[in-house]
């Protein structure tokens, strides 16, 4: 995949969706109806220990319109070949037929979900979550069912002889007056809340208690056997070291939904540094948050990725459990609290149907986090620069000349990045601001000329009267679009102060390397460290 096509969270959500997808080895998967190319299906794991996990393994060897998959058991030389390899992590199943799905439906959610869900939440708080969850479904089912049989009486009393719509005769008009009213309307929509309501205490009264007791039993079972981690998580790893393996010159970028989250959160937190070296980006989806369940070790190796992870969740979705409000703390990779839709429809809103996208089709974040996570994307960026920097001080018992270049150059692209993507979100904002702002002041120079309803005075005479108050053109329209334009024309120098001294650096890097080619050995090398 050429991720610098990819340039939205939108794109990357509609890679995601690809593992749900119907794959099979040497298929051609795109996006946006063949706009973008993710790769060939190369490799398919499926059930392989018989826990029902499902990883696709997609390659690009970077041939144009020769692209085709490159397999496990291509040749060595053709699989060093291949630079961009995306790796799908399939989310729970959720039918029970055929027998095949049934059996992946069944140990998806009591074979992992559920010990999962337990330990994070411990018993008590898995039993609440499970109740809330069946409390809403009952309320949408209910509702459902009971506008369903209202509509199916309404067919079923309107004449329909001939075939004739209702307003063909005087009976079904008169029918379908009383039917549909206002009122009626009304009446129903109430009647359906009270079903719904109805439905939503019943599984309460029926479920809370059942389930805090099957939740302990299931926890003290795990605990007792030491089958936690469950062994989708363990296969799930053992694959991506194979990926790794099969393709030792790519860079791996990752994608999983719900389950799939938390398959790809187990997996990388398994990996030797040196495998965690070949991991692009990863973008996970409304999972639960596995982190705090993890061995120390598992941690670490999950904090040094942290910069690659971009951790989606929905705070509507019950599915996304173990988050804080804000932030990352606690949790695998970067934490982006989405602002969604509240959908009534719970499977909807877990398959990221809620998500909102501004204008560039990059998802909207819930109010006040927006700056915690701009925050914590340049934190993160900048601890690759100090890992690098003292994993040089070690082996080299000091740095050298040309390591000192280097660690300076990656610190001000480091920066750069990310101070150019703040100053061009706020450029863009300002400019979409512009266009509504010359509008409302055209509105404003209208209304200082305009008699108001009831009044008798000339326009000439409100014009004096709102200057006496100080509301002239030139305070309400003229000094605020120069104040405007001011801020707008400093945004503008900014980002190409920043853009032009970005370029200036990667230059004189470029400049360097041709000169002395020891150094651009020795950069190239220090690169794949750091990225």
């Amino acid at each position: 995949m050429d991720n610098n096509s990819i340039d939205s969270d939108y794109l990357h959500k509609e890679i995601a969706l690809l593992e749900y997808a119907s794959l099979e080895i040497g298929k051609k998967l795109t996006i946006e109806k063949g706009k973008y190319y993710i790769g060939h299906t190369a490799h398919i794991y499926d059930n392989v220990n018989g826990h029902e996990e499902q990883v696709f393994v997609l390659t690009n060897n970077g041939q144009g319109e020769k692209q085709k998959a490159v397999p496990y058991d291509a040749s060595d030389e053709a699989r060093a070949q291949v630079q961009d390899v995306t790796v799908l992590m399939k989310g729970s199943e959720t039918g029970m037929d055929p027998g095949k799905l049934r059996h992946d439906t069944i140990t998806d959610w009591l074979g992992t979900d559920l010990p999962t869900a337990i330990q994070i939440l411990t018993p008590g708080g898995a039993s609440n979550h499970v109740t809330e969850y069946a409390k809403k479904l009952a309320r949408e089912k209910g509702k459902d069912y009971f506008n369903n049989t209202v509509e199916a009486f309404e067919d079923a009393i309107l004449p329909n002889s001939l075939a004739l719509p209702p307003d063909a005769t005087p009976l079904g008009r008169f029918w379908k007056k009383v039917l549909d009213n206002p009122v009626s309307n009304f009446v129903q929509e109430k009647a359906s809340d009270a079903v719904g309501y109805f439905a939503e205490r019943t599984v309460e009264e029926q479920l809370r208690f059942s389930s805090l007791v099957g939740a302990a039993l299931f926890k003290k079972y795990n605990d007792k056997n030491g089958t936690f981690p469950p062994p989708q998580f363990k296969d799930a790893a053992t694959h991506l070291k194979e990926v790794i393996q099969k393709y030792p010159n790519a860079k791996i970028d990752l994608y999983g939904h719900s389950l799939g989250s938390m398959d790809i959160q187990y997996a990388l937190a398994c990996l030797t540094e040196e495998e965690a070296a070949h991991v692009g980006t990863v973008h996970v989806y409304n999972g639960p948050n596995i982190y705090n369940i993890l061995t120390s070790e598992q941690k670490k190796r999950l904090d040094a990725l942290k910069y690659k992870i971009y951790n989606h969740i929905d705070h509507k979705d019950l599915v996304s459990l173990g988050y804080l409000d804000s932030g990352s703390q606690g949790s695998s990779g970067i934490v982006k609290h989405l602002k969604t839709k509240n959908l009534k429809n719970t499977g909807l809103q877990h398959m990221m149907h809620g998500y909102i996208y501004d204008q560039n089709g990059n998802l909207v974040l819930e109010k006040g986090t927006e700056a915690i996570t701009r925050k914590e994307i340049i934190e993160e960026r900048m601890k690759v620069y100090y890992r690098l920097k003292d994993k040089l001080e070690k082996t080299g018992g000091g740095l050298s000349s040309n390591e000192k270049i280097y660690l300076d150059a990656l610190q001000t692209r480091l920066a750069a990045d990310e101070l150019i993507r703040v100053v061009d979100e706020g450029l863009d904002q300002a400019q979409k601001l512009k266009t509504h702002l010359a509008s409302d002041l055209e509105n404003v120079e209208k209304a200082l000329h305009t008699v108001p309803s009831g009044l008798i005075l000339s326009p000439t005479e409100i014009e004096e009267a709102y200057a006496t108050a100080g509301a002239t053109r030139q305070t309400l329209v003229t000094e605020v679009k120069e104040k405007f334009d001011r801020r707008l024309s400093t945004y503008q120098s900014l980002s190409q102060e920043f853009h032009t001294f970005k370029e200036q650096v990667n230059s004189g890097i470029e400049l360097l390397k041709a000169k002395d080619q020891e150094i651009a050995g020795e950069m190239n090398q220090w690169d794949q460290l750091a990225y």
